[in-house]
């Protein structure tokens, strides 16, 4: 009896512990990170009309570079297709992913301490070639929750997101989830002040705003492997529901406010796992709590960073 009742609350110490530790670490690993970021792209030689989202997220290099074959941006700096890296394929025999990670650009090797490991099931989606037989399994390194998205403002732009939940819909008598959750994608790095990276003054008529600065924000949906999220009562002190946010990826809905939808590219591209902390095609995971699929806690970092930009063409 004694055992039993200790046992309890040391798992919940130990569960707090190894939450909010990993919290803290994943806080200060993404703050360094965006710092890095603003520092070196404000003393990187791009156009003064560049846009910041098109230097991170636009594969074009005329839209942000005079050269039309620049791909430093990508190669020195931040490429975002690693986001997402199959070490299965990739990785050459005899080495570890700590050697290949120490060819990545930069703020992709800051990021290295904030992903996961995750092995996933390859499917066919129309256009891809798999090989006869079972479906292979590839060890993946990713950028925990991050999907590709689609910008409306720009169709052919590609920006890996994760999601924000912006509402939940529950019944107030019994405190369960009714309907469902409603999420808005945030890319992975975005611009903190739309507009302010260029230079360039904006047109006579425009509202103000203040040019030539680097202020950029790094989103992360940091998840719990060990504590499920329960949602707030109204009223204070707030006090969580007595039952935990059930997981239904069925019942979530993409905002109509947000500029991004996701998709799955054409290939070979895998789902997540049916079950894990961060499962699902839109990365809100689930694991088992008293035999019901729920969410584990979460909740979405944002570190930002603004440097003054100090070169540009």
């Amino acid at each position: 009896m004694e055992f039993a009742l200790l046992a309890i609350v040391t798992y919940m110490i130990l569960a707090a512990i190894l939450t909010f530790g990993h919290l803290l670490f994943c806080s200060q690993t993404l703050q360094e990170a965006a710092d890095v970021a603003a520092r070196e792209l404000a003393h990187t030689p791009l156009l003064a009309t560049a846009n910041l989202m098109d230097v991170f997220w636009n594969s074009n290099p005329s839209s942000y570079s005079s050269n039309p074959n620049d791909t430093s941006v990508r190669t020195a700096f931040f490429d975002p297709n690693l986001l997402q890296f199959d070490m299965t394929a990739n990785v050459p025999a005899g080495q570890s992913i700590l050697d290949v990670v120490k060819t990545w650009p930069v703020v992709n090797q800051m990021l290295y301490p904030a992903m996961i490991v995750q092995p996933v099931t390859m499917v066919l989606q129309p256009g891809g070639n798999l090989p006869p037989g079972p479906a292979p399994v590839h060890i993946y390194l990713w950028y925990p929750g991050a999907v590709p998205c689609t910008d409306s403002t720009s169709p052919s732009r590609t920006v890996w997101c994760v999601a924000q939940v912006v509402s939940r819909t529950i019944t107030p008598a019994t405190w369960v989830e009714d309907q469902q959750e409603t999420i808005e994608w945030v890319p992975v790095i975005e611009e903190m002040q739309p507009g302010t990276f260029s230079v360039v003054p904006p047109q006579q008529g425009t509202a103000p705003t203040q040019q030539g600065l680097v202020a950029l924000r790094v989103n992360y949906g940091y998840q719990s492997a060990t504590m499920s999220a329960y949602a707030p009562q109204p009223g204070w002190p707030p006090q969580p529901t007595p039952h935990a946010l059930e997981a239904d990826d069925s019942r979530v809905t993409v905002a109509t406010t947000g500029n991004y939808t996701n998709y799955s590219p054409s290939g070979a591209f895998f789902p997540q796992s049916p079950t894990g902390t961060y499962s699902g095609p839109y990365g809100l995971g689930s694991q088992q709590a008293w035999g019901t699929l729920v969410r584990p806690f979460r909740r979405l970092l944002s570190m930002q960073a603004a440097y003054r930009r100090e070169v540009f063409q």
